[in-house]
């Protein structure tokens, strides 16, 4: 009898385990050569930075249903003269965000998008 509910409490504990809700709220930074931080955030919104240019953020709003993320076309925000000093590109800008990606969980802490949008890529959670 001991070995059946021992069984039974390690099957429940796999089953709990595999089963747990991956989210994809908090800031997650991109792997590789993209100084790119992009964060989800409750209620459906997202910001893009980079530390390269601290003036530029990035705002949109985001749906995620199973694996499939819309990504909304941002509205990019450039503090000061930061945008005109860099030569930045309104229309380049704009795309910064938008587009439609397939997310694959690597782990809790990491995830790959994979899309035609500017952020594919993969990026890990920010601790």
């Amino acid at each position: 009898m001991r070995s059946v509910l021992a069984l039974t409490l390690l099957f429940a504990g796999v089953l709990a385990s595999g089963c747990q809700r991956r989210s994809l709220e908090g800031a997650w930074e991109a792997v590789g050569v993209r100084p790119i931080v992009l964060t989800f955030e409750p209620g459906g919104r997202y910001t893009v930075t980079t530390p390269l240019v601290e003036a530029l953020v990035a705002r949109g709003e985001y749906r995620l249903d199973g694996s499939n993320l819309v990504l909304d076309r941002p509205k990019v925000e450039v503090a000061g003269e930061a945008g005109v000093e860099l030569g930045l590109d309104g229309r380049a800008l704009n795309r910064l965000g938008a587009g439609r990606f397939q997310v694959a969980w690597k782990s809790q802490d990491e995830i790959v998008l994979t899309g035609d949008g500017l952020l594919a890529g993969g990026y890990r959670r920010q601790q």
